[in-house]
């Protein structure tokens, strides 16, 4: 039986495998604080260039949505006079027909080389945290664009560490600049992989647990989700067994009380849920400035912050930061998804609505359609869900053992 490997995603034509490598490129660095417009612009160009070169047509309710969330958006520009602003908006409406032309399905080689990639990276995570556990020192530190500083520990990076003993205990992110965008994409690839094969894999498995890693609520959250959506609910011991494990081992250490805090019920809530904070700010500075934050925000995110408190990370951050009527484009693609899981609800199909579910979730907690990278993520799972929400069966059928 033959394996797919390197060499099959080398025979994908010419367009689709410059769209794929754009899309690599683009989720790698998918925190990047971009600021000049014009590199916002050249990325537009591009992604307008590899739409022209697919050789599919894309299909008329596709087009339609392309059309009305430009629309939208163009009127909410009209309120937004810096150019960084507008350029992100038009760099995600640029990349909407490219990613609904570009199917995953009909190349699950491409799908499966992102999923070993992924796990991969997971491996070497791993790597890291116990070389760092063992005591081993940061190798190098950068410094984010946010100020934060972002260390280099043997084999991942990582701007969250805390003191146990001779070591430290890090929350790995990769390559990318916090734990929380490294979950983004593989929760990303986890979703992807279940609506394609809807099952779980042993690499989906190993991505999965592994990924608890990083401490990311969110992560344990979306997954969730997605094991009981795979109907694989007889397995749920495994990664149960894996949190329960950490847990307790984080408990005997009186040194990363940071990380156990975060898991901690305090007063009926999550102690480290800090979502609804953020909501509740981000909220009423809509309310304030319906047409978006303006002035120092438009370029400076941490100034931004520093004076208004921090509102990121909930729904509500695009209507507060770029205005309602700009940022209408996340918020549309918000509400077809909820209209999604009630109507799978109401047909009781318990499998798209859990999955549309932990896309819903997983997107609410980065609602960053704007931002380089990010906006490819989520308009991938989103596409990728309108195209397979309707099959019946399972639209890849593989032999192959992860």
């Amino acid at each position: 039986m033959h394996k797919k490997g390197v060499t099959d995603v080398m025979k994908i034509d010419a367009p689709n495998k410059m769209g794929y490598t754009f899309f690599l490129v683009m989720a790698l660095i998918s925190s990047s604080q971009m600021s000049n417009p014009y590199a916002f612009l050249v990325t537009c160009l591009a992604l307008v260039c590899l739409t022209f070169l697919q050789k599919e047509t894309l299909p008329r309710s596709y087009f339609l949505f392309t059309i009305l969330v430009f629309g939208i958006s163009l009127l909410g520009m009209i309120f937004e006079l810096n150019a960084e602003v507008v350029t992100r908006i038009l760099m995600t409406c640029a990349l909407i027909p490219l990613v609904f032309l570009i199917d995953l399905r009909k190349h699950p080689q491409a799908l499966d080389f992102a999923t070993k990639f992924m796990g991969l990276s997971l491996a070497l995570a791993i790597i890291g945290f116990l070389y760092a556990l063992a005591g081993g020192a940061d190798l190098f530190r950068l410094i984010n664009p946010d100020g934060r500083e972002l260390l280099l520990f043997l084999s991942t990076f990582s701007n969250s560490n805390f003191p146990i003993g001779g070591g430290h205990i890090i929350r790995p992110s990769f390559i990318f600049d916090e734990p929380g965008a490294y979950t983004f994409a593989i929760d990303t690839i986890l979703l992807i992989n279940l609506m394609v094969y809807r099952k779980l894999r042993g690499i989906d498995w190993f991505l999965i647990i592994g990924g608890l890693i990083t401490f990311s609520i969110a992560h344990i959250l979306v997954c969730c989700l997605i094991v009981f959506a795979a109907r694989k609910s007889k397995l749920l011991f495994i990664p149960a067994c894996a949190i329960s494990g950490i847990d307790y081992l984080l408990y005997l250490s009186s040194g990363v009380s940071q990380i156990i805090d975060r898991f901690t019920v305090v007063d009926g809530a999550l102690a480290g849920d800090n979502r609804s904070k953020l909501f509740e700010r981000a909220f009423d500075l809509v309310v304030e400035h319906p047409y978006g934050m303006g002035g120092i925000c438009n370029w400076d995110i941490s100034s931004c912050f520093d004076i208004y408190g921090g509102f990121g990370e909930n729904p509500a951050f695009p209507a507060a930061y770029y205005g309602i009527m700009a940022a209408s484009a996340y918020y549309l693609i918000f509400f077809i998804i909820v209209s999604l899981i009630v109507i799978s609800a109401l047909k009781l199909n318990r499998f798209w609505m859990l999955t549309s579910l932990a896309i819903l979730a997983l997107i609410a907690q980065r609602p960053f359609l704007f931002n380089i990278g990010y906006n490819l993520q989520i308009l991938l799972i989103f596409s990728m869900l309108l195209k397979t929400i309707t099959l019946k069966k399972t639209p890849v059928a593989t032999n192959d053992k992860h």
